[in-house]
């Protein structure tokens, strides 16, 4: 078997696959001999049955198949053996059609195929230190420690009915709702409800629904105009651009929050007293704040590297991280919607849609992996085993319980690991000049009038 190697691209290899007419016609007398072992012919033992009544039974076309199957499986095993340096990705494919080679291939006549793989590109990273990086300095949204607090008194209220007065921003509102083409003035029974209760909040899905009412007082009927989410859609039915609400309020109710003392802080946290709290929340902002930013230059590092990297990528590299991105997206949305409602919506074109919005971030990805790869093999920058073994140690309890491949998941560990230690040597040699976010967004000055 004479294989011959020939770069179509920095990307992508084509192998040319000479076989001898005795290399063939050796494979091509095994499978027959397997094939008289194995094939039932009807009237004689299994084994016993004459070659030719096997070979009518099995099909001359699939015998040939089955040879030419195994010719390719004996090439792609040398081509690894004595190739390593190819650095190849995914699987081989042939560059013609199956049926076609199948046509010229007799098994004792002389042969040739072709296939083609993609490999690792080889590409050069002009710079990868000395960096001159704006980065945003995130600052801590110490005011996120009050909303945090205020969710929970929402959760922990006490329901008052209200009487003496309309509803407004903050009640809880119980209406029904009836739902109209504005076009036609036909109801869309599809969307009408009954006891739908809210709470007043700007944010509500319908922003139109809340707006109508507040001001409204128990029995009143109210109407208005809005939009509904796509996302509601509960049959094949195009939703109209515009709808007209018809809302009952039937009930109207106010949240009486409990105090912030120490032992709303006990009830809610493992903290004794609410200085402790609302201490931990502060710092938990801070930290936040502090990750962002740390982001932030990692993602101004990634961009100043990758764009330095100039080559044809890979499609199986660019489609592996799309499927990697995919699935993270459907678990994503699994624990976010009803599994009953998703099902409805994850169609085949959705999950194309999905697919093709993850192609730009999987491309970055692949070139961030490539840079810091890169980067790595010119500065001789390794983990060490210790600290893997370490991360291992940590999860095995975890691996157990789930029966996941234990390699899979130390290869995957010591690429994270790697990318700590390849980012942290970058950053180090690194020019960093920290901006506030307003400074950032404003509009860079006109040059002055000539």
């Amino acid at each position: 078997m004479k294989i011959t190697l020939e770069k179509l691209s920095p990307s992508q290899v084509k192998v040319e696959v000479a076989v001898a007419g005795t290399k063939s016609k050796a494979i091509y007398d095994r499978t027959v001999q397997k094939l008289v072992r194995t094939v039932q012919v009807p009237g004689f033992r299994k084994g016993k049955a004459p070659r030719e009544l096997v070979l009518r039974q099995a099909g001359t076309e699939n015998v040939k198949a089955s040879v030419f199957e195994e010719l390719m499986r004996e090439s792609v095993a040398e081509i690894l053996k004595n190739h390593a340096d190819l650095n190849i990705l995914g699987e081989f494919r042939l560059d013609r059609e199956s049926a076609d080679l199948l046509q010229e291939f007799q098994a004792g006549q002389d042969f040739c195929f072709a296939l083609v793989v993609d490999v690792s590109p080889e590409f050069a990273l002009p710079q990868y230190t000395g960096f001159n990086l704006r980065v945003v300095k995130v600052e801590p949204d110490l005011a996120s420690s009050d909303r945090t607090l205020h969710e929970y008194r929402v959760r922990r209220s006490t329901l008052v009915p209200v009487e003496d007065r309309p509803a407004q921003l903050g009640d809880v509102a119980t209406f029904d709702m009836r739902v109209y083409d504005i076009d036609n003035d036909t109801e869309l029974t599809e969307f009408s409800d009954q006891d739908i209760q809210i709470d007043l909040q700007p944010d509500f899905l319908i922003p139109e629904i809340v707006t109508a009412l507040v001001g409204a007082s128990v029995g009143d009927t109210v109407e208005t105009t809005g939009t509904l989410p796509q996302m509601m859609a509960k049959t094949d039915r195009a939703i109209p651009e515009t709808v007209r609400f018809g809302l009952t309020l039937n009930d109207l109710k106010m949240r009486e929050l409990p105090p912030l003392d120490d032992e709303f802080a006990q009830a809610i946290s493992e903290k004794q007293t609410m200085a402790e709290l609302r201490q931990f929340l502060d710092q938990r902002a801070i930290d936040e704040a502090q990750r962002q930013t740390e982001r932030n230059v990692q993602r101004a590092l990634y961009d100043a590297l990758i764009a330095q990297i100039n080559v044809e990528l890979p499609q199986s590299m660019v489609e592996k991280e799309i499927d990697y991105l995919v699935h993270e997206q459907l678990q994503y949305l699994q624990s976010q919607v009803d599994e009953k409602m998703l099902k409805q919506v994850l169609n085949r074109q959705m999950i194309e849609q999905i697919r093709q919005m993850a192609e730009p971030e999987a491309i970055a990805r692949v070139k961030r992996s490539m840079a810091i790869t890169k980067v790595a093999q010119l500065e001789g920058i390794k983990v060490d085993p210790e600290e893997l073994n370490q991360q291992m140690e940590q999860i095995l309890p975890y691996l157990n319980r789930k029966k996941v491949d234990p390699a899979d998941v130390a290869a995957r560990i010591n690429s994270e690991l790697l990318v700590e230690k390849v980012m942290a040597w970058l950053i180090e040699r690194s020019n960093i000049e920290y901006v506030s976010e307003e400074a950032e967004a404003a509009p860079e000055p006109e040059p002055p009038a000539s």
